[in-house]
This record gives C-alpha cells, sequence and structure tokens, in this order.
C-alpha cells in the first residue's frame, strides 16, 4: 500500500512541476487538416491563412512535409481557410471550430497559372479522431431555440439521454440529470473556471444567454484531463472582442396578463383524502429584464474586450382566499444583476493573456419561508441572497503548431444566506407545544436558521495548468492542478421572548415540576401548566455562556495529474489513451483533517476509425472509470460540532444553568424550577471506517457516425454505466458500543474487513425489523453483530440515434431517440425518491432495513426518450424556432412508515414496479 501512495505521490509531484497549476476546462479548439495535389501526393511550403470574425490576430501556417498544418487556440466559431502555393490555384474552405475538438479541413490544389479562388465547401461536422458523446450549440442556436428559461444550462436539456431530477435547485439553478447520474454529479465550466456549487453540487452559476458563444455538453468518453464527476460536463465560453465592434441592447417581459389564472390548493403533509387546509389564488407573475452588450478592440490586433449587464426583476404574490389572511396578498421580489467582462492581451504573436469576470447576484425579499397562509408574518418575510462574482486568469503560449502551455487560476464563488425580516437574532428559542402532540412550532419568528441548509459561504480556488505537444503522429498532454474549496457559515436562531410557552400536563424525567409550575386555561376551558422552554447554543460542554451564533468552516483540498496521448497510427485510425490521479482531503471545523480519499486511478482509452478515409465518418469505441468528489456538504454537516443547551424554567427571561433546586411541594423563596440537556456536538463527528476509498463509476461505450454532406450526420451509440462504489453513512448503529457515541458512520457500502466496521455493522446495529410500521420495536445487536450493508448498484443502458443538421442560413436541427434502462438500489448523490441532496450522507442507508425490496427500476428510468429541436431562418429575415420531447413516465413504487423520523424510506414492494406516471410530453 505504500509503494501506491509514492506512486500518486511521485506522478503528482512532477506533473504539478511540468504544469504547475485545476485541470483546465478546454475554452478554444483546434483546426487542422492536410493538403494535396491532384494525385494526392502531400504538397509540403503551402501557406495557410486563416480568417474569421471571432479570429483575434492574423493567423498564418506553412505546411510541413507530410503537407500537413495546424492551428491551435482558435477561439470556437467560423472560420474560412485559404491554401495558396506557387503554381496552384488558390483554394478555400470553411470550417466550424468548436470547443475542445479537433475540425479537420482537408484542401486540394490543382495546376493552374491564374490565382482564381477556388472554393470547396464546407470541413465536416465530424471529430474523427474524438470519441466524446456530445453536442455543441453555438451562439445563434442558443437564442433562437424557445428554451423555457433564460438560464444558460437549460439548452443541456436538448441533448438526448437529459431529463430533470429531483434535486435542490436553491431556487435557481436547474436539475440536470445526465444518462441516469443525478444533478448533483455533472461539472460545470464557464471560460475554464469550474463554477459547480461547492457546498452540494449542483449548478452553480446562472448567467444569461446573451453573454454566451457557445456550450459544449459531454455526456461520456471524455478523455483523462476531465475529472471529478460521474455524469456530465457542461463547458461553456462567453462572448469575446475581435477587429470588429459587435453590440445589442435586450428586453423581456412577462405577466399574468399572458397566463390563465392559477389557483392554489393547500394539504396538509401526508394527507390521505385531499382536504384543504386553504386556497389561494396567484394574482401577481411577472418578470421583466433588461441588458445590453458590446464586443470589440482596445488595440486592433493587440487589445479586445467583451462587457455585458443584465438585470432581471421577478415579482410573485398570492392572495388567500381562506384562512385568516384572506384577501391580503403575500409575495415576494427577486431581483438579479449579471455581469460578464473579458479582456484578451495579446502579449507577443505567439503569448495571449486573458482575464474573465461574470457574477449572478441575486436577492428575494418577502415571503421566503413557510405556508404563505400563516398569520404571522414574522415566520415567513424576510431575505435570501444568493449567488457572487467569479474570476478566471488564463495564460496561453504557443509554440508554433508544435505545442501549446496553459496556466490558469480560477476562483468560484456563491452562496445561500437568509435573514429574516429585520433579523431579531436571539441567543434561544422558545416553543409552545401541548405535551404529546409531536416538536412544536415556532412563533415569532423563523426559528432555527441551520446554517448548512440556508446561511452559508462558499469559495473554490483553482490553480491548473497543461502542456499539448506534437511528435510525430502523436498529440499528448499532460497537466495537474490543485483545489481549494471552503464552505462557512453560522446557525443561529430567531424569534422573541413573550407569546412563546410550552404547557404540558405531567413531569417527564424532570422537565416539568407540576407542583410549582403555574397555571394556563384556554378557551375550551382545559387547564395546562406552563414553563418556558430556552434553546441556545454554548462554546463547548464545559463553557455554557450562551452565543448569539454557532459558526462552521469546513475546507476540502484535491490535487490531479493526468496523462493523455492520441496516436494517429494511421490518416484513418486513431487511438486515444489517458490516465488520471486524484486525491482529496475533507477537514472539519477545526481546520484538522477528518479523513482522505486516496488512490483514483482513472485509466481511459479509446479507438477511432475513419472508415470513409476522408473525415466524414467514424467507428468508435471507449471505456473509462471516473471518480467522484464530494461537495462540502458532508464536512459541514458531519464534521462541525455546535454544543447546545437545553432549559426549562418559569421565567420567561431566565438563561441560568444554576441555583438552588425546587424541591416538590410549596414554591420556595429565590428558587426556579428547572431541568436541563446537554447535546454536545464534536468535531469528530461520525466515525469513518479506516477502509474508506472515494466513489467511482466505470462507463463503456460504442457507435458510428457519418456525414451524409458537410451539414449533417447520423449517430448510433450505445452506452454502458456501472457504479463501482459509493461514499455514504448508517445512522442505525448502536451508539453504546460506536467510539464516538454516534449511531451514524461513514463507509462504503458493501465493503468488508476490519477496516470497515461501519459497512459490516460490527459496531453493532439496531433495527424495527420485528415490525417495520411500529417505532418502539427496534432492538440492537451487540459488538461483531450488526447487520452489513451491501453494494450500491446503479446500472445505465442505453442505445441512442442521433440525426444533427449544422447550421447554416437557413436551418439547424437534432432529432433524437434514446432506449435505456437504469436498475439498481442507488440513485446516486441524490435520492430521487425524496429529494435530498446531501451528497454522502443520504437516508438511503441510514437504516439496513431501507435495502428491503430497494433493487429495482430507479426514478430516473425512462426506457423511451425522444425529441427534435430546431430553428429555421426564412429568407425575409424571420426566425423560427421549436423543441419537443416525449418520453416514457417515471416508474412508481410503494413506500412504507418506518419510524417518525423516517416516514417514506421504507419499500413495501419492489422498487419501481408499482406502475408508472403518464407518458410526459412537451413542445415550445
Amino acid at each position: 500500500m505504500k509503494s501506491v501512495y509514492r506512486i500518486g505521490f511521485v506522478l503528482s509531484v512532477c506533473l504539478l512541476l511540468v504544469a504547475p497549476a485545476v485541470v483546465l476546462a478546454q475554452t478554444s479548439g483546434t483546426l487542422e487538416g492536410s493538403i494535396t495535389d491532384q494525385s494526392g501526393a502531400a504538397l509540403p511550403g503551402v501557406t495557410v491563412d486563416l480568417a474569421g470574425v471571432k479570429l483575434q490576430g492574423a493567423r498564418s501556417a506553412v505546411t510541413s512535409a507530410d503537407g500537413r498544418y495546424r492551428f491551435l487556440n482558435l477561439i470556437p466559431g467560423d472560420y474560412t481557410v485559404t491554401a495558396t502555393l506557387a503554381g496552384f490555384g488558390k483554394v478555400q474552405k470553411k470550417a466550424a471550430v468548436t470547443i475542445d475538438a479537433h475540425t479537420t479541413a482537408n484542401l486540394q490544389l490543382n495546376l493552374s497559372t491564374t490565382a482564381e479562388v477556388t472554393v470547396t465547401g464546407e470541413a465536416p461536422l465530424i471529430d474523427s479522431t474524438s470519441t466524446t458523446s456530445g453536442s455543441n450549440f453555438n451562439g445563434r442556436v442558443i437564442d433562437k431555440l424557445p428554451l423555457a428559461s433564460r438560464n444558460y444550462a437549460d439548452i443541456v436539456f436538448t441533448q438526448p439521454g437529459v431529463q430533470a431530477d429531483n434535486g435542490e435547485t436553491q431556487g435557481r439553478s436547474l436539475a440536470i440529470s445526465i444518462y441516469g447520474s443525478t444533478s448533483a454529479e455533472n461539472s460545470f465550466l464557464i471560460d475554464g473556471v469550474n463554477t459547480t456549487n461547492v457546498i452540494k453540487g449542483i449548478q452553480g452559476k446562472d448567467i444569461n444567454t446573451e453573454f454566451i458563444q457557445e456550450v459544449e455538453v459531454k455526456t461520456s468518453g471524455y478523455q483523462a484531463e476531465y475529472g471529478r464527476n460521474t455524469g456530465g460536463i457542461v463547458n461553456v465560453i462567453t462572448k469575446s472582442g475581435g477587429n470588429e465592434f459587435h453590440g445589442g441592447i435586450f428586453g423581456y417581459y412577462n405577466s399574468l396578463g399572458l397566463a390563465s389564472d392559477q389557483k392554489n390548493t393547500i394539504t396538509p403533509d401526508f394527507s390521505q383524502t385531499g382536504n384543504a387546509q386553504g386556497t389561494a389564488l396567484t394574482t401577481k407573475n411577472t418578470r421583466s429584464e433588461g441588458g445590453l452588450d458590446l464586443g470589440g478592440y482596445a488595440w486592433k490586433d493587440r487589445v479586445w474586450f467583451f462587457a455585458a449587464y443584465d438585470r432581471v426583476i421577478t415579482g410573485t404574490e398570492i392572495t388567500p382566499t381562506s384562512g385568516d389572511l384572506v384577501g391580503n396578498p403575500q409575495g415576494a421580489t427577486q431581483t438579479e444583476n449579471k455581469y460578464s467582462l473579458k479582456l484578451t492581451l495579446n502579449i507577443a504573436q505567439s503569448t495571449t493573456l486573458q482575464g474573465v469576470y461574470f457574477s449572478d447576484r441575486q436577492s428575494q425579499v418577502g415571503n421566503i419561508n413557510g405556508n404563505p397562509q400563516s398569520a404571522n408574518p414574522l415566520a415567513n418575510r424576510g431575505r435570501i441572497d444568493v449567488g457572487g462574482p467569479d474570476y478566471g486568469a488564463r495564460l496561453n503560449q504557443l509554440f508554433g503548431a508544435s505545442g501549446i502551455l496553459t496556466l490558469a487560476y480560477g476562483q468560484h464563488a456563491d452562496r445561500y444566506a437568509t435573514q429574516p425580516n429585520g433579523r431579531n437574532v436571539v441567543q434561544l428559542i422558545d416553543i409552545t407545544s401541548i405535551a404529546d402532540q409531536g416538536y412544536p412550532d415556532y412563533y415569532g419568528g423563523f426559528g432555527q436558521v441551520f446554517g448548512p441548509v440556508a446561511n452559508n459561504y462558499s469559495k473554490r480556488q483553482s490553480f491548473s495548468g497543461n502542456y499539448t505537444g506534437y511528435l510525430g503522429n502523436h498529440e499528448f498532454k499532460i497537466g495537474g492542478d490543485y483545489e481549494k474549496v471552503n464552505t462557512r457559515g453560522t446557525t443561529y436562531r430567531t424569534g422573541t421572548y413573550r407569546d412563546e410557552i410550552r404547557r404540558c400536563t405531567q413531569g417527564v424525567n424532570g422537565t416539568c415540576d407540576l407542583s410549582l409550575a403555574p397555571f394556563y386555561t384556554n378557551a375550551e376551558g382545559s387547564t395546562y401548566q406552563v414553563y418556558y422552554q430556552h434553546d441556545y447554543f454554548t462554546a463547548n460542554a464545559t463553557d455554557l455562556t450562551p452565543l448569539v451564533v454557532a459558526p462552521f468552516n469546513t475546507p476540502t483540498k484535491r490535487y490531479s495529474g493526468f496523462i493523455q496521448d492520441q496516436w494517429r497510427v494511421t490518416p484513418a485510425l486513431t487511438v486515444n489513451a489517458g490516465l488520471r490521479y486524484d486525491t482529496e482531503t475533507l477537514y472539519n471545523g477545526l481546520q484538522l483533517k477528518a479523513f482522505s480519499l486516496t488512490d483514483q486511478w482513472a485509466p481511459r482509452f479509446g479507438v477511432t476509425w475513419d472508415f470513409a478515409g476522408d473525415g466524414t465518418s467514424k467507428l468508435y469505441a471507449s471505456a473509462g472509470r471516473f471518480f467522484y468528489a464530494i461537495p462540502t456538504d458532508l464536512n459541514v454537516r458531519v464534521f462541525t460540532g455546535n454544543t447546545s443547551y437545553r432549559s426549562f424554567t418559569y421565567d420567561i427571561t431566565d438563561l441560568s444553568q444554576t441555583g438552588p433546586k425546587c424541591a416538590t411541594g410549596a414554591p420556595i423563596a429565590g428558587c426556579v424550577a428547572r431541568s436541563s440537556l446537554l447535546q454536545v456536538g464534536s468535531v469528530e463527528g461520525e466515525p469513518t471506517d479506516a477502509g474508506i476509498k472515494a466513489s467511482y463509476q466505470d462507463e463503456f461505450t460504442i457507435g458510428v457516425e457519418k456525414a451524409i454532406d458537410p451539414t449533417l450526420s447520423v449517430g448510433l451509440k450505445g452506452t454502458y454505466r456501472s457504479l463501482g462504489r459509493t461514499v455514504e453513512d448508517r445512522c442505525d448503529l448502536n451508539y453504546a458500543t460506536n467510539p464516538t457515541g454516534s449511531s451514524c458512520a461513514l463507509m462504503n457500502p458493501g465493503a468488508t474487513g476490519i477496516d470497515n466496521p461501519g459497512a459490516t455493522g460490527a459496531y453493532g446495529s439496531c433495527n424495527n425489523s420485528a415490525n417495520p410500521t411500529d417505532p418502539l420495536s427496534g432492538t440492537c445487536t451487540g459488538p461483531g453483530q450488526g447487520t452489513s450493508i451491501p453494494d450500491a448498484k446503479r446500472i445505465f443502458k442505453g442505445i441512442e440515434l442521433v440525426v444533427r443538421k449544422q447550421f447554416t442560413n437557413e436551418i439547424w436541427a437534432q432529432l433524437s431517440y434514446l432506449g435505456s434502462s437504469l436498475t439498481g438500489n442507488y440513485s446516486g448523490a441524490i435520492s430521487e425518491a425524496s429529494g435530498q441532496t446531501d451528497p454522502g450522507i443520504n437516508a438511503d442507508y441510514d437504516y439496513a432495513d431501507f435495502i428491503r425490496n430497494s433493487s429495482g427500476r430507479l426514478e430516473l428510468d425512462r426506457p423511451n426518450q425522444g425529441r427534435i429541436d430546431a430553428v429555421y431562418n426564412a429568407p425575409w429575415g424571420l426566425s423560427a424556432g421549436i423543441q419537443f420531447y416525449v418520453r416514457t413516465g417515471a416508474p412508481t413504487s410503494k413506500s412504507g412508515y418506518y419510524n417518525g423520523f423516517y416516514t417514506t424510506e421504507l419499500y413495501l414492494s419492489q422498487r419501481g414496479y408499482a406502475g408508472r406516471l403518464p407518458t410526459d410530453y412537451e413542445m415550445n
């Protein structure tokens, strides 16, 4: 084992020395080809000039001895290649360059005594050297498709195999599932900056589609430079300036005047009869948006810029038509300010420095919490702030056509900060409850604002670099990165000191002394004794001084290195091979290591064959392993210990924890009836199995693609994905025998051996197996007698047909069909049955009993999916776009009650076999 660690360390160090900087998301493309004469012989010494609106500075090349030329680091867009050689006619060809792809434009020169230009059409849209599957969508397509939202990521749903799932969105992101992986398993990259949400792993940046130059969606088969995800890659570049000025002004407005009335009926949780708790009418739903953008140059051929601003104001309002608030509107206003700025400096002919800045700050003010029918505005009204600024810098150094060195820095910020109206932060909460009626509601405020969910700030800093070089028929790339992510925040309580009483009819464990309690008589004439329950935070178990807030701060550090090679064995046959290594260390609230996940070796291999031999076809196959990086939600929830104290008194303001104890009987002067309960958290958190290892998924693809003409292609692909391992926790352990006194432990389901006591149940386990519907029937076993947790399984199988029509002057279209199955006992980083988005600590394995009947059709299983997306430009200037999809309905399951905390986690019959929801379809 030690030798493996040494190998990983040496590889990482070597890669970081070669490229001292997160693995780079590619923001450019490559244009290459060969030039021959009429007989097919290679022509060396041909001058190749490049032209295009997106071109920053003049670019030209000369063909090598084998007649080949290459242009590196091109901004995605449309280009024209012109080839000239004395004694031959000049030839031109159009080519579309896309993100992180090789566009091939081969030309043939004919003997001629004139310089007349011959146009040979367009380069085919197939990258015959790549095994990566997915789609590229440029700004012209995005602008004209009728996307459901103005969120840039909405275009991803155009890709086959993509659907919305049940994960968290923080009210603004899109829940994007790709090939059965959940929406917390993707990577979102903008201008090379990793913008994936730090704490949850979901989409972490919402920028306007007006800012976008191109969106690339990688769904499978991508190479070793990409990692830390088991879903897909959403790679975006924003617009850039050039040697021409371009700008625009845009505006949008929607209101209820364009929609039918929306009536809302609110029913209690777990209502079996649908009895209405309240009714309301949506009386306002408006969205106004306006902005502008401008791109151009400050110094022609030297300094280019692009700048854009967008402001969005959304207003919603619901007016109750029953209950105490009839006729009183309850609404909220959301304001978004979005910016984008890109500056590109051509320092020298081969040296480019680029800086980017983009921000998506937004605030929601008004009703942000709870039931809009509530009569207490203090419990509902406040402010939520999300989003933040991102920065990036990138240095590209070209070494002619033989290589390119790229160094980059990126910083991403996101937040989800909750502030109740007036922020009446107090040191305690007081709660009203009648005994034996369950956990009480909060009054006079929000109650507790739980930081890991509703009041946190996150940052990611990345340093990365790679070098791409060419040796003979080999294109190799080597690189590495360092990434530090951090989430901080506070948990606090809100409320008032009045009207917060707890009533009890009998004392329980000394919590209420009936002989001393004052009495309260309700409207029905029933009499209860009254006392006050105070909950507040303390520094630790010995220092019981009340604290206003409970802070947390938990970082994670990650390193990676990769090497990959693209070997053109023949002009028609290409072999891609690569190896990636990752490691990550999670820290607790004291900035001390909680645990590390090492040995993340991820091999990738693929082969492509251009069976037509002219760049218009490919038969390909790929295999690879993909590891998953755990978001900081796990650190925050497990390894930040907050100590809280609970005090019961008859004095509404008394927080003291000492004093004479009152005896049963007549009141004693100066005494206060009190009992207390210490709840001590610890930065040690849950025990972690010593043998724990990182989550990963294996993937295999095979496919064929053929260009019918330079703008039309047909592809057929098969995909197999299998989850190999996951990190989760279980919470049914015998806390009396657990070293930290916790009933939970972090483990790999299915792990065995003495290093994995959490997975094997070596601590002993507790369950409700005697009567799963009776929460009081649980029993616990002793050490070594617990229940083991089986392997986590998730298997996706799919066959996909795609027909693509490249954007011409008139039409762009994509038609697709996917037949697939998704089976197993674990849906992934998001528990899709409940929507719980706590990657690594979802409830799937909290009790071993939850495994019963859990293998079957997973919630995202959609056997048949078909869609068409198209844009048509009429000759007279009118554009029309259409999006339509139809897919099999989701499978349903029978869920059962397990205990008071787990009300739906038990499967009463085989998962996913209780029927299906109706077929889904939608047209825009």
